[in-house]
């Protein structure tokens, strides 16, 4: 963990001042857009366990759906993964069909309708930012 100094603050002014660069500063970072705290890689791997199990339900129930999507999410082509119909069926699969695994809270249990939006829309968030420089015009965000 990179930690920066605080600035002076001057008692008769109260404004912060900015401290001048030294030769023991440390090397600027860039921030990812997505964020790198575990809380958002955490979430961000429970989605595709989440869009692995709706494709291992898609090879059960619609195999020639799998046959075009395959059983890897972060693997489905842009220009399948980017559609409609694929999300329409993740919405069917996430309001009533996907049971919360052991061990998990609630397990067991179907999805809250807060969980399932929750997973529904991270699941567009990653492929918005995944593709977010498509060259192609039908999947560009």
């Amino acid at each position: 963990m990179i930690k920066f100094p605080l600035p002076k603050i001057s008692r008769r002014t109260k404004r912060a001042r900015l401290l001048p660069p030294t030769s023991t500063s440390p090397v600027m970072q860039p921030m990812t857009a997505e964020g790198e705290a575990s809380g958002t890689t955490g979430s961000k791997t429970s989605r595709i366990k989440f869009g692995d199990a709706f494709l291992a339900q898609i090879k059960v129930t619609n195999p020639e759906h799998s046959a075009l999507w395959g059983t890897d999410w972060e693997e489905v082509p842009e220009a399948l993964i980017c559609s409609n119909k694929i999300f329409e069926y993740v919405a069917t699969f996430a309001a009533t069909v996907y049971i919360i695994p052991k061990g998990r809270t609630n397990a067991g249990q179907f999805l809250s309708q807060d969980s399932a939006e929750s997973y529904w829309g991270g699941l567009i968030y990653d492929l918005k930012n995944r593709f977010q420089h498509s060259t192609a015009q039908t999947t560009k965000v």
